[in-house]
């Protein structure tokens, strides 16, 4: 028994032994996540799909086949995704509400993981993490060498999923070759097998129907 308990004694001096030198390992990647607020600032956050619609490049309703999670890409200089993380997904369009769309269209957003590197390389030092606050969150030197890797996620990035149908309110910008998603996910609208589309910003339900109506001003 005397040696049984020297035993466990022995296996838990060891697993906070471990625990010890986890804690002690530097931090690897930077995590960022994004809310609803995006490029489309101030208080959109308050505003209904109508507004995104009036101010959209393109709107379509359509089926996401492919999402291209293994590959993201860096948000170019001087766009409002300067620096973040961008995945894009393939989109079979079924219905065109605004705009000249392909039957085929990628859409990206806000999600993936990328080198420190191509983070720090691009972002525009006002975004959603300045320099300066890099420091405070890491606040030596040696830490920020320690950083390998940015993880970035979004609101977009929760409802952007494969097979699912889906409204997207669309936009352009330069230096980014596929349409893109703002505000970090108030301009995508999963749509249930009953046609029933959940507003994000509204705590409750609406009929596809209902909402296209109000888009596109229909009576």
């Amino acid at each position: 028994m005397k040696k049984r308990i020297i035993l466990l004694g022995a296996v838990f001096l060891f697993v906070l032994f471990l625990g010890g030198c986890a804690v002690s390992q530097p931090e690897t990647t930077m995590y960022l996540s994004y809310g609803t607020r995006g490029p489309l600032s101030g208080e959109l956050v308050s505003r209904d799909p109508k507004y995104f619609y009036d101010h959209s490049e393109a709107a379509c309703i359509g089926v996401v086949e492919e999402i291209q999670s293994d590959s993201p890409f860096v948000g170019p200089k001087n766009t409002p995704y300067a620096g973040d993380a961008l995945t894009k997904a393939t989109v079979r369009v079924t219905e065109v509400l605004k705009g000249d769309l392909d039957d085929t269209i990628e859409v990206c957003y806000v999600s993936g993981t990328i080198p420190i590197e191509d983070y720090l390389d691009h972002f525009n030092y006002d975004g959603p993490l300045s320099r300066e606050e890099l420091k405070e969150r890491y606040a030596t030197d040696e830490e920020l060498k320690n950083l390998r890797e940015v993880s970035c996620t979004s609101v977009a990035a929760q409802k952007v999923i494969l097979g699912q149908k889906t409204l997207f309110l669309l936009y352009e910008t330069p230096g980014i070759d596929c349409f893109i998603l703002l505000t970090h996910g108030l301009t995508v609208y999963p749509i249930d097998d009953n046609d029933k589309v959940f507003l994000s910003q509204y705590p409750k339900y609406e009929t596809l129907e209902q909402l296209k109506s109000e888009l596109m001003g229909e009576d």
